[in-house]
């Protein structure tokens, strides 16, 4: 890994996701791009076209103050936390939408992960607004690990848990998390939610166990449940895990009515990190 995409607005919730950004940054000797995404208001009526640019040229200008004052206080995070030597490239675009340069930066920069902060949602809000973080992880093409304001570091990651229907295609997924829990010496814990109590996906667990039989650090789980989320959360909670890690899709239109994307409400409501792997990002 050589670069990580850490995108921010300064709120609190972004300040503590740094605090992973920069510890992933330090374990991989990573560079650490930071991208801060700004718009400047366009007032509506008729008004003289240099007028508005003299308007925008001191908003662009308080703008970058603000800018400067904010990489102080995640300056100062970097240095009470002992990382003030990692590699920081900071990034300030102007874009009318946060997602579009976000992503444009993540391939344009050719990361490895994207590491952002997300505030957690409920009800109507959840399924009908999204977040920016929910966008972000279903449309890269990189890992992006979502941090939930509660989420707290030390550096340490000791379990690493991911969530699996047993898919030919989900192999690869499986490698990139072993990889990642080679790096931080983690075990892998995956977990399938067996909801219609069929006898297929113990096999096939018993399956996928055998093909992994000489790698001591990954185990196989199939539970049961009447929906994903409570047995993932209760799994979670009950085996410590650090981090979970999830297949994702690209949604359609009913998928986003009656089938919401997992990963994504995992990130509103955990008070884990999520790391979301999108299934386009392994053709």
């Amino acid at each position: 890994m050589k670069k990580i995409l850490f995108p921010t607005d300064f709120s609190l919730v972004a300040n503590r996701a740094y605090i992973y950004a920069l510890k992933f940054a330090n374990r991989f000797d990573a560079e650490l791009l930071l991208l801060h995404v700004y718009d400047l208001p366009h007032p509506k009526g008729t008004r003289v076209h240099s007028t508005l640019e003299d308007i925008h040229r001191e908003m662009e200008s308080e703008k970058l103050d603000d800018f400067k004052k904010s990489l102080a206080e995640l300056n100062q995070i970097a240095s009470d936390n002992g990382l003030s030597h990692v590699r920081v490239t900071n990034l300030m675009k102007r874009d009318s939408h946060t997602i579009t340069p976000i992503l444009r930066e993540a391939s344009r920069e050719d990361v490895d992960m994207i590491i952002m902060g997300t505030k957690g949602a409920s009800g109507v809000k959840e399924v009908f607004l999204g977040s920016i973080a929910g966008e972000v992880m279903e449309n890269a093409s990189v890992p992006v690990l979502a941090i939930p304001e509660g989420a707290i570091f030390d550096g340490r990651i000791n379990r690493i848990g991911i969530t699996t229907q047993f898919s030919d295609e989900e192999v690869k997924v499986f490698d990139r998390v072993l990889k990642l829990a080679e790096i931080f010496d983690a075990e892998v814990l995956c977990v399938n939610v067996d909801v219609n109590n069929v006898e297929f996906y113990r096999q096939a667990g018993a399956t996928w166990e055998a093909r992994y039989a000489d790698n001591p650090r990954i185990h196989f789980h199939v539970i049961e449940g009447n929906d994903l989320l409570q047995p993932i959360s209760e799994f979670v909670h009950e085996n410590g895990i650090d981090i979970l890690a999830m297949l994702t899709h690209k949604r359609n239109f009913f998928q986003e009515l009656f089938h919401y994307n997992s990963a994504k409400r995992m990130a509103y409501r955990s008070d884990i990190p999520v790391m979301a792997i999108q299934a386009h990002s392994l053709l």
